[in-house]
């Protein structure tokens, strides 16, 4: 028989999903973490305009 039969594309098809959900996961995790440092020195910055502190960078 060539091809897969229905238990055997079901059963890709369900590792498929199951790597998808795994890539969407770690993805939603490093945008999570990204805003959490873009919101830190959006922060840092209007503290340090706020203390007219020049010396800040935010590299």
């Amino acid at each position: 028989m060539l091809g897969m039969n229905k238990e055997q594309l079901l059963q890709v098809a369900g590792q498929t999903m199951q790597t998808t959900h795994d890539v969407t996961a770690a993805v939603a995790e490093m945008i999570e973490a990204n805003n959490k440092l873009l919101t830190q020195q959006i922060e840092d910055y209007l503290h340090a305009k706020r203390t007219k502190n020049h010396r800040f960078d935010l590299m």
